[in-house]
This record gives structure tokens, C-alpha cells and sequence, in this order.
């Protein structure tokens, strides 16, 4: 059994947390299982989060709080998240509701007036306990605004909005008595699901939030084009801060807003990117580091250095054992694709490659396919990408008069090439039917 595997798994959370390099396997490799490895997350860090509720469940069934809760009056909640009483005399006074041992554990106190012995309305005081001017403490109020407890780590105010909602609702006693009960029967399995369903359906919110803001960011700032379902995976691991902060909440009593939530994962992601737009522009000034296997973006450039001019994939060994006359065709291939692939900036222009160009690209996409397992040794021609609507006549004049060196498919054939649409237009190329042009806008970089 290969544990060194297991292990590595074991290490994913640590690694999204403290390793850089980490993101490059996550963008390169670990391709499809974003959302499953938050899953498994969830589940995991859901643990210690039911056991944490499972203790303060074991102490309010101490303190009998169902049968304390029946005790109090019926009331409502305005859609202003304010509690009130249907009787209005119920609240000219606080109510001190004690559980069967005679002890103080609910304040029915919508005024927020002080808990003075002489000055509540307490009909389960123990006979003979003199009132006195002391003031009662409990750990459990209910005010006209908030649930307040007392906790050792000091007190929590819950606003009645964030329980009820903003259209607001009915309090009945008797029910919500019901509800803590099946809350007390509850077993650790049933409550281990609920809390991991809590923690992975708020990180997904986040994830998403992160993953939509990523696209814009890498499309207007760093003139990276990268598909939403990387965005999603990035943003996946990149969200395993944010499960650490929310499983810290079950045993500390502090608040992170949404926000701060969703930054996180895009700090981790945006870094990322700005990395990769680094790594492809000194990529093209020194090709023999792009070819390094230590190099965090090597699977990307081994990619693009295996596409011959004459649309040939190479299956051949790594660019470590080959002869220098083999290094030399890979250094010259992933010179010539980078210039295809990669976007020229000069003075707030972009050029965009011409049609055939993006020929090239549709060959990286297809590689590691069957259809290349089966014919590993065949060159692949312009007729293998996929088809659409014909482009413009004079975009492939355009073609073959521009680029008179560079051999086609069609030509080796002994036929015509055949017409294709124009892939760039998926990227938002200006308008000139495929053609090399200048124009005011964004640039794209694909990142396969």
C-alpha cells in the first residue's frame, strides 16, 4: 500500500493554508475535485464542532430548558426583529423562570430593567429564600431585540432577525419546547450531518462569491483568461482558511463578516494568478528555466513545447532526456507557441493572433485524449479540431499568403484545408473577421 499517497492527502489542508506551490498542482493536476475536497473537509472539521455542540445541548437538557421554555408567555416577533408579549401586562415586569432544583436559568426581561430580587415577578422562588435587593443572575435572557447568554467566554447576543428572519413569526412556548427536545434526542450522527451540511453549504456561498469575482479580476487586471471551473477549484482550496475560522466559532465567541469570508480564498487565488502572469512573461526570455521540471508552471510549458509548427504532437520523453537536437526543437516550439498563446501588450494595445494560431491551441487541448493513445505517432491536422460554421474567405488567403513557410494539413493531404470558424471570437477578440489587428481592450492568456 503507497501510504506516502494517503499521507499527501492528509496534508492537502496544510498545504492550502501555508504552501504557495501547493496552487500550481491544485491549477495543473487536481483537475475536478475542488468541490469534493471541500466536502470531505466539511465532514472532517465537523467533528469537533458536533462534539462542542453536542456538550452545550448535554448542558441546557440539564438545566431543563424544554420545560422551562413552556413556561414563558406567548409572545411575537415584529418583522423589525422586535419581541413582545400577546398579553401587555407580561411585560410590565421581568419573569424569573427556575427549573426543578430551584434554580434562576431564564429571564423573561424585554425592558432590559435590572434582576432585582424585589422586583421581578418570580412564582417559583424556593420557600422561605428572603427577596433581599440582590440582584438575580442568569444565564439565559430573552430582551426586546436579542437572545443574550452568558457564557464563560462572555456574553452572546443573538438578534431575533437572525433566527426569525426579516418577515418575523409567532412565539409559542409549547413548540419551541418541542424543538429542544428532539434537539436532546438527537444522536451524534444526525447532529455530525447537520453541522457538516452547515459548514460545506456556507463555504460553497463563499467559494462562489470568490469564484465570480475571480474571473473580472484576472480578465481586467491581469489579462488572464481562465475558465470558471478553475475559478471554482482554486477557490475551493483556497477556501480551507475560512473552514479553520468557522470551526474556531463553536469554541470561541468571536464574528467574522461574509465579506472577509469571501476575501480570503480570492487573496489566495488572485496571488496565484498574478504568479502565472509573472512565470508566462519571463517564460519567453529564458525557455530553458520554462523547461525545467522544478519549475512550478512546468506542466503547462512541457504542453505547449510538444506542438510542432506542422501541428505534430510530440509523445516523445521529457525535455530531461532528450538530445540537445531534441531540446532544441522543444525550446524552438514552446518559443514559437508562446508567441501564439500569450498576448502582446504595446502601449494599452493588444494584438490578437490570426485564425490559424488558434489552431495550435485546440492541439493542447486535445492532448493526452484516446484519439491520441491511438495514433500517438500520426501528425495531427487542422481537419481534427472541431467545426463550425465556415469563416470568411478572405481570412484564409489571409492565412496562406501571410504565413507562406508554414506547411498545412490540407496541403500534405494533397487538398484544400478546410474552412473553420474562428476560435478566438471566444475571447472577445475586436472585430476583424480573424485577422492580426490592434485595438483598444482586453487581453487574454489561455491557462488549459
Amino acid at each position: 500500500m503507497d501510504w506516502s499517497r494517503y499521507l499527501s492527502y492528509a496534508l492537502m489542508p496544510l498545504r492550502a493554508v501555508l504552501s504557495q506551490r501547493f496552487y500550481y498542482d491544485v491549477l495543473f493536476k487536481l483537475r475536478g475535485v475542488g468541490l469534493v475536497y471541500l466536502l470531505i473537509l466539511c465532514a472532517f472539521l465537523a467533528l469537533p464542532g458536533t462534539y462542542q455542540v453536542k456538550q452545550a445541548l448535554n448542558k441546557l437538557q440539564s438545566w431543563e430548558l424544554s420545560s422551562i421554555v413552556a413556561k414563558l408567555p406567548p409572545s411575537y416577533i415584529s418583522p423589525d426583529g422586535t419581541l413582545s408579549p400577546n398579553n401587555p401586562q407580561d411585560a410590565a415586569q421581568p419573569l424569573i423562570v427556575r427549573n426543578s432544583k430551584g434554580n434562576a436559568v431564564l429571564a423573561y426581561n424585554l425592558e432590559g430593567m435590572p434582576l432585582q430580587a424585589d422586583a421581578v415577578r418570580d412564582p417559583e422562588r424556593p420557600s422561605g429564600a428572603s427577596l433581599g435587593t440582590g440582584l438575580i443572575e442568569v444565564p439565559i435572557t430573552l430582551s426586546a431585540h436579542s437572545l443574550n447568554l452568558n457564557t464563560v467566554d462572555g456574553a452572546i447576543a443573538i438578534p431575533w432577525t437572525a433566527i426569525y428572519g426579516e418577515s418575523g413569526g409567532s412565539f409559542e412556548p409549547l413548540a419551541t419546547a418541542q424543538v429542544f427536545d428532539s434537539a436532546f434526542r438527537s444522536s451524534y450522527f444526525a447532529l455530525w450531518g447537520m453541522v457538516t451540511a452547515w459548514l460545506f453549504s456556507l463555504l460553497s456561498l463563499v467559494v462562489l462569491v470568490a469564484a465570480c469575482l475571480l474571473k473580472p479580476l484576472c480578465s481586467l487586471v491581469l489579462k488572464l483568461k481562465i475558465s470558471f471551473a478553475t475559478s471554482l477549484r482554486l477557490n475551493a482550496y483556497g477556501s480551507t482558511l475560512v473552514a479553520l475560522l468557522l470551526l474556531l466559532q463553536f469554541f470561541y465567541n468571536y464574528t467574522l463578516s461574509y465579506m472577509t469570508l469571501c476575501l480570503i480564498p480570492l487573496l489566495y487565488s488572485g496571488l496565484l494568478m498574478m504568479q502565472v502572469r509573472k512565470h508566462l512573461k519571463l517564460a519567453k526570455d529564458n525557455i530553458e528555466q520554462a523547461l525545467n521540471a522544478r519549475h512550478p508552471m512546468y506542466p503547462m510549458f512541457d504542453l505547449y513545447s510538444r506542438v510542432g509548427p506542422d501541428h505534430q504532437v510530440d509523445h516523445g520523453p521529457d525535455y530531461s532526456q532528450l538530445d540537445e537536437e531534441g531540446r532544441q526543437r522543444r525550446r524552438a516550439n514552446l518559443q514559437r507557441n508562446l508567441d501564439i498563446i500569450n498576448v502582446i501588450f504595446k502601449d494599452g494595445h493588444y494584438q490578437a493572433p490570426a485564425a490559424h494560431g488558434m489552431r495550435d491551441y485546440q492541439y493542447y487541448q486535445n492532448m493526452g485524449k484516446e484519439q491520441d493513445a491511438h495514433s500517438p505517432a500520426a501528425p495531427h491536422s487542422a481537419s481534427d479540431a472541431p467545426r463550425s460554421a465556415p469563416p470568411a474567405a478572405d481570412a484564409s488567403q489571409q492565412h496562406s499568403s501571410e504565413h507562406p513557410t508554414q506547411p498545412s494539413a490540407g496541403k500534405a493531404a494533397g487538398q484544400a484545408a478546410p474552412h473553420e470558424a474562428d476560435p478566438w471570437a471566444q475571447l472577445e477578440q475586436p472585430e476583424g473577421k480573424g485577422e492580426p489587428s490592434q485595438a483598444k481592450g482586453q487581453g487574454s492568456t489561455f491557462i488549459p
